[in-house]
């Protein structure tokens, strides 16, 4: 429900703050762009990390060379603790005062059940792609903003599957992706059962010629190799300062009409590369070649790639569409 409003608000000359990932297909960022760029609006994302001032020392390390040429970097979520289970509801009548049909909007109908509802729509691939944009959109997000935007990957694979739980999410609960660009490889871990690591449970990881870079949201640190660079550590930041300055951000930008710092073509890259990995996963478990000029799935395969295309650019149903009037009468 990301896109429709935020056209129509870009239209009747609204500024808008859109919470990530920006868009559920792929084919859903170019109508969005061209919304806000042809009507000159001030579009924000939530991916709030990128204002957090540990965050920009972060890019500014890696941009600047600190750690050396990097060749591999590396993002990670893992839930353990309570059991993540869901359950398996049954479908039913929707509550008094929920207009379901409005909810599902331009996806398949279905009948309501609770776990396609609030929150727990996250786990199912018709409306999101679990922690693959979920959390994916924040991790990969930093490691896009420090490697250059300007990049898309040659090529994506995933592996994983619902090994483990047995409640009626359609999303993995174990997922491993891996990209492959011109000059690094990307990757990006998931369990949702097991949360064990030997480091935080969530984190993102650059590894360069002159030191390895770690960085979440309470800080980062530095671990030179041998001759490489000097060894930094950043600790005890707090959450919500980088959501108020991504919120001063974006009044500033609207105030100086100036791009945010997750402006639309920068929260579109973010999600596009969350979804490749999901779509990889919903074509097969495939490894799938990316052609960032037609913007398609290419590939020996032919079977996964139709699959994956389709699945990136499916089109809008039950009367929406991202053309005006873009609502059913």
């Amino acid at each position: 429900w990301h896109k429709i409003p935020s056209i129509q608000a870009c239209e009747a000359g609204k500024d808008v703050w859109c919470e990530k990932p920006l868009n559920t297909a792929i084919g859903e960022g170019q109508p969005l762009i061209d919304a806000v760029r042809k009507n000159k609006r001030v579009l924000q994302c939530g991916n709030f990390q990128r204002s957090g001032a540990h965050f920009k020392e972060v890019h500014d390390l890696i941009t600047s060379g600190y750690i050396g040429k990097i060749a591999r970097c590396e993002t990670w979520i893992h839930d353990g603790g309570k059991n993540q289970n869901i359950g398996t509801p049954p479908d039913g009548p929707a509550p008094e005062g929920l207009d379901w049909d409005r909810y599902l909007g331009w996806t398949k109908k279905v009948q309501y059940n609770k776990n396609r509802h609030l929150y727990n729509f996250r786990w199912f691939l018709d409306y999101s792609g679990g922690k693959m944009t979920d959390w994916g959109a924040h991790l990969i997000d930093i490691v896009l903003w420090c490697m250059g935007e300007d990049k898309q990957p040659k090529t994506v694979s995933a592996l994983g599957g619902k090994y483990v739980l047995t409640d009626n999410r359609t999303t993995p609960d174990t997922l491993e992706v891996l990209y492959e660009y011109d000059d690094y490889i990307l990757s990006f871990s998931n369990r949702v059962y097991n949360g064990y690591v030997e480091r935080n449970r969530y984190g993102i990881l650059f590894y360069g010629s002159k030191g390895t870079l770690y960085a979440d949201r309470m800080g980062y640190f530095v671990k030179p190799v041998e001759d490489g660079c000097e060894p930094r550590e950043v600790k005890d930041q707090k959450e919500g300062d980088m959501n108020v300055a991504h919120w001063d951000n974006f009044v500033e930008c609207v105030k100086s009409r100036q791009d945010p710092i997750s402006h639309v073509e920068s929260a579109f890259n973010t999600a596009r590369t969350c979804h490749l990995g999901t779509t990889a996963y919903v074509a097969g478990n495939q490894r799938l070649e990316w052609d960032s000029k037609t913007q398609r799935f290419t590939g020996a395969d032919t079977d996964a790639v139709k699959k994956a295309n389709d699945w990136a650019y499916r089109p809008y149903q039950n009367g929406y569409s991202l053309k005006k009037p873009y609502l059913p009468a």
